[in-house]
């Protein structure tokens, strides 16, 4: 058995005695001694075990020990604590109570007996130390001679490092130049990059530019193929000759009307605004769309509110309700039409020979009045439209005014007009007010430089004429 095995088996041997004694010792004194001195000498043999054990010095460690007698005093240990194990066996196996109490009355050593065995144990206990001293002092010999050999070789690796060390901080330094170089370099990359970005940027943004004017273009040209395709009507030229020609601040009575608020609150209704041939009906209904649409400019839904005209003259008053009907739905274009809208309308475009029915007509209209938060209707002289066309024109009108659209209508005082209407329709009386006809009369003075001379010299004669005029109920407004 090898020095290794020999330390096992005493510690083995060892662990027997001690939990062989524990049984007993609470029976007999000489049992505790026994306990003490074995349990003093396991700690010896576990270090033993341990650095025998070490993989790093075992060989060495354990021919040291061998050298040093070591292993004959641990064989020696050894069958002394076999002879112990052996005598106290039976009380550690004891299996019953009982038997284990019998066990504990009888001590299997006289005094004399265990003195000798204790003072074996301590003598082992003392060789072991000595031996492990001895062996400690060898191999500590062993390792010194161990170090002058390695620091030879120290000393040549240091030698070798000191080179490597001085061929690192050279090439280090080539490096550190080389990255100040590339550095460099890379600003001014950088630089040329960033231009360039700059460059690219400015050249989307100019694409970008294009594109959308390209798009706005085409949508443009797409738009006017469809609101010439829907009707050659066209009243905004009308509306805008009538307002070079009005007289600021006229009929700015018609503003502050019950009966006009009222109306303009509402989400949609009908007001009928008759009036007799020459009190300015023309004039007002052109009034009555500006102020709308200025009343709205500089609201944030400006380009949510609509103002629609239809203008019936009597040289051009034979255009059928279907006729009107895509009037009104052309000029939703000026606004934009929905996508939806649009899209339909682009397609039967194309089929030049297809004619919206009045029906598809008032849905797309109905569509895009629910489109806009507000929808008004101004539709002048409705007195010289065709008798036997108006109802049909009302009726068409009146079932757009249920989605959202409010109208204004003038004409003269027709009974079969305000029978077509219904009861439902309010009306307001349009007439030659005071203030408008001394503004229209002020102003024509103010055109004629024969009158202004006269009146420069007797400045009462402008009222006397005002006032006269006013009284003699002139006609200065054409229908």
């Amino acid at each position: 058995m090898d020095i290794f095995g020999t330390v096992t088996n005493a510690i083995d041997l060892a662990e027997k005695v001690i939990t062989y004694v524990k049984e007993a010792r609470n029976a007999f004194e000489e049992s505790s001694e026994v306990l003490s001195e074995v349990s003093s000498l396991l700690p010896l043999l576990s270090i033993l075990h341990a650095r025998i054990a070490n993989p790093d010095n075992s060989n060495e460690f354990s021919t040291l020990l061998v050298n040093a007698g070591l292993k004959t005093h641990l064989t020696n240990c050894a069958s002394s604590l076999q002879h112990l194990a052996k005598i106290l066996e039976p009380y550690g196996r004891a299996v019953t109570k009982y038997k284990k109490i019998a066990a504990k009355m009888k001590w299997p050593f006289k005094k004399e007996e265990v003195e000798e065995h204790l003072q074996k144990i301590e003598r082992m206990k003392s060789l072991i130390m000595l031996s492990c001293q001895a062996s400690l002092v060898d191999f500590v010999s062993c390792v010194e001679k161990d170090l002058e050999s390695l620091n030879i070789n120290v000393t040549a690796t240091m030698s070798v490092l000191v080179d490597i060390e001085e061929r690192q901080r050279t090439h280090a330094t080539m490096l550190e130049s080389q990255y100040v170089d590339l550095q460099a370099l890379g600003f001014k990359i950088t630089e040329g990059l960033s231009g360039l970005a700059s460059q690219i940027t400015g050249v989307s943004l100019d694409q970008l530019v294009i594109h959308k004017d390209v798009k706005f273009l085409v949508n443009k040209k797409k738009l006017n193929e469809i609101m010439e395709w829907l009707s050659p009507l066209d009243f905004s030229a009308t509306h805008s000759n009538i307002l070079d020609q009005l007289t600021p601040g006229t009929a700015s009575w018609i503003y502050t009307n019950s009966k006009f608020r009222t109306w303009l609150s509402q989400p949609s209704g009908m007001l009928w605004c008759p009036g007799d041939p020459g009190v300015g009906k023309t004039f007002i209904a052109s009034a009555i769309i500006s102020y709308i649409q200025n009343q709205h400019t500089a609201a944030a839904t400006a380009t949510d509110v609509v103002v629609l005209f239809i203008d019936i003259n009597y040289k051009d008053s034979k255009h059928s309700a279907s006729e009107l009907l895509r009037c009104l739905l052309k000029q939703f274009g000026k606004y934009g039409f929905t996508d939806a809208t649009q899209e339909r309308l682009q397609v039967d475009c194309q089929g030049a020979e297809k004619r919206l029915t009045n029906d598809e007509i008032k849905e797309l209209v109905k569509e895009q009045i629910r489109s806009h938060t507000r929808t008004f209707l101004i539709i002048d002289a409705l007195d010289e439209y065709p008798e036997s066309l108006r109802k049909e024109l009302i009726s068409h009108l009146r079932e757009l005014s249920s989605t959202g659209l409010s109208i204004l209508i003038t004409s003269r005082k027709l009974t079969e007009i305000k029978t077509i209407l219904g009861t439902g329709c309010n009306t307001l009386d349009i007439y030659a007010h005071d203030e408008d006809m001394a503004r229209y009369i002020k102003l024509r003075i103010e055109n004629s430089s024969l009158l202004t001379s006269i009146i420069s010299r007797t400045p009462s004669l402008q009222e006397d004429i005002i006032s006269s005029m006013i009284k003699r109920q002139t006609k200065c407004f054409s229908s």
